[in-house]
């Protein structure tokens, strides 16, 4: 299984859409951003890759990843974009919140029993077409550090 699309996938659950009660400047969005990607992606660059792609490695794999996101979420759901890039910000949670859909469907079906293989191969082009995307998406933003896929 490759580490580095896994690890960029999960980054990718990272935002949900969400306000705060004032807008942020586009700097101070930028600078917050960036500052819980870095701590979200050295965390994830710690977690130990599966030593095989077997269910009983590949699943709390799986799971570590989504407890480091969620937490990331949680974090990115107080930001409040400016105006000036409310419709990137839009965008890129849109793209996010697909890529985590398909994830958690992904992992529903190794826990029942799919062959990881395939179900990895069956789920990569979309995943990599929307983490593609994202990037993009990050790099217009000026999110640097979102922007990178580790």
């Amino acid at each position: 299984m490759k580490k580095l699309t896994l690890v960029a996938l999960l980054c990718c659950a990272l935002v949900a859409a969400g306000t705060a009660a004032a807008a942020l400047s586009p700097s101070q969005y930028r600078k917050q951003a960036n500052a819980i990607c870095l701590d979200m992606h050295q965390k994830l660059n710690r977690l130990a890759a599966p030593k095989t792609t077997k269910a009983k490695d590949v699943v709390p794999y799986f799971e570590h990843g989504f407890a480091i996101t969620g937490a990331a979420i949680q974090k990115v759901r107080r930001l409040s974009p400016p105006a000036s890039l409310a419709a990137g910000h839009k965008k890129v949670v849109s793209l996010i919140l697909q890529q985590d859909t398909l994830l958690h469907r992904l992992l529903a079906q190794i826990k029942g029993g799919a062959d990881v293989q395939k179900a990895l191969g069956a789920a990569d082009a979309t995943l990599t077409k929307l983490s593609n995307s994202e990037t993009a998406t990050w790099r217009k933003l000026g999110a640097a550090e979102c922007a990178k896929n580790s």
